[in-house]
């Protein structure tokens, strides 16, 4: 039974991802179609890739294998001066120390076999990534590990699309800007994942064209069956292939582990807050008692904290938790230290800021920020706010949040 044609790019990507693969002639086309691979010119058919060692290819060999209507002419070994030479034959380089049989074996075994070498190569992929995340990578490590793989650009979103990884590949790097600004819209998003519910339902990457000549394949991080982010693989037009699906995918299902357990600890801290919040308002721990949760919880007793309370202004306004998704959301953009709790149909905090006069202007400037983007999301919806005096130490955090209540009740009022 007659096999059918294998894309060459595609085959050696998966076989030696790490080796480098250049072109030498003028014509690059990635996606050519091979029926099998020779040593011998002469032996050669169309549609064949013709496996040459780099250190002894000549213009005789080359000339030949255009007339015997070979489809790619492959180099093996390691580059050296080649400039002598034409290629009438669409030719590669594949730089790696293995000798010209062992590549022509692997080349052949994916021929006849190709699903186990991508088993194989899946496998391989997502125990580094596994790895990685054991070890206590972070999302930027997961990254940057995914684009040595590929050697593409890397985007990791989150459920808001803000970034929150992002590794350009040298080639993108001038354009890297105006990419992830059309990547960062909602609209740019395919149909399908528009909907972090539906988006859930997905876990085969979606390959997208996009302006200014660039395509990604992008899988969304789902946690619980919702889309808790997307990351996306970005290249040139007409570049990515079957190993950046197989790394999208791959990524996408760690990226999701990690996602999980970021989850996990912001809900025991949020409790921590909460618990420390109300003890403190209402003035149920000791000096050293105090001094022991905040510590856990990483804030800075030599700062001053300014109690900040927000609510909606609408019979029909969005749940609570979408106001703490906002106020999340704009505490790490600022990068602001915040602790953070419900209270009723408001959501409490308090920010650090330092014990100056800026440190007014910095809580103000985090409520300004939050207006901004909840005008932005929900553009009927009024939004209130009421802040408090920063508050010197313990003792006074009680007052901050009396004159934030008093605030936020005018606010309303009025």
């Amino acid at each position: 039974m007659e096999q059918s044609p294998i894309n060459l790019n595609t085959a050696l990507r998966l076989i030696f991802p790490y080796e480098e693969i250049t072109w030498l002639s003028n014509e690059k086309r990635i996606d050519r179609m091979v029926h099998w691979f020779c040593l011998d010119a002469g032996s050669g058919q169309p549609g064949d890739v013709l496996l040459l060692p780099a250190g002894d290819v000549n213009s005789k060999s080359l000339k030949q294998a255009d007339e015997k209507g070979i489809e790619v002419v492959l180099l093996i070994g390691q580059r050296r001066d080649l400039k002598d030479l034409s290629f009438p034959s669409p030719t590669l380089l594949l730089e790696t120390e293995e000798d010209i049989r062992q590549v022509q074996q692997k080349l052949a075994q994916f021929f006849t076999n190709q699903k186990e070498v991508l088993n194989e190569r899946k496998l391989q992929i997502y125990t580094r990534l596994t790895r990685l995340a054991a070890d206590g990578a972070e999302l930027s490590d997961l990254a940057r590990a995914m684009s040595e793989i590929t050697r593409h650009s890397v985007l990791i979103h989150d459920k808001r699309l803000n970034i929150i990884a992002e590794i350009p590949s040298a080639d993108l790097q001038p354009f890297w800007e105006n990419i992830t600004n059309q990547l960062s819209k909602i609209e740019n998003l395919p149909a399908s994942l528009r909907d972090r519910q539906k988006a859930g339902e997905h876990d085969i990457g979606i390959m997208q064209e996009m302006s200014g000549s660039i395509s990604r394949v992008i899988v969304p991080i789902s946690v619980g069956e919702v889309a808790r982010g997307y990351l996306s693989i970005i290249a040139s037009e007409d570049t990515l292939d079957t190993l950046d699906q197989i790394v999208a995918e791959a990524g996408a299902s760690i990226c999701a582990v990690d996602m999980s357990r970021t989850k996990a600890v912001r809900e025991t801290e949020k409790k921590l807050q909460s618990d420390l919040l109300t003890a403190l308002l209402q003035e149920n721990l000791s000096p050293r008692d105090a001094k022991l949760w905040m510590d856990a919880m990483g804030l800075d007793q030599t700062q001053a904290h300014a109690a900040l309370q927000f609510s909606w202004d609408s019979p029909s306004a969005p749940s609570r938790r979408r106001l703490e998704t906002l106020l999340n959301g704009e505490v790490a953009r600022m990068r602001i230290k915040v602790v953070l709790n419900p209270a009723g149909e408001a959501v409490i905090c308090f920010c650090q800021v330092p014990k100056n006069e800026k440190g007014f202007q910095i809580a103000l400037e985090f409520a300004q920020k939050v207006f901004e983007q909840a005008m932005r999301e929900y553009p009927d919806v009024p939004i209130r706010c009421g802040v408090g005096l920063p508050a010197d130490d313990l003792n006074h955090w009680h007052l901050s949040f009396k004159e934030a209540g008093l605030a936020l009740d005018m606010a309303t009022r009025l």
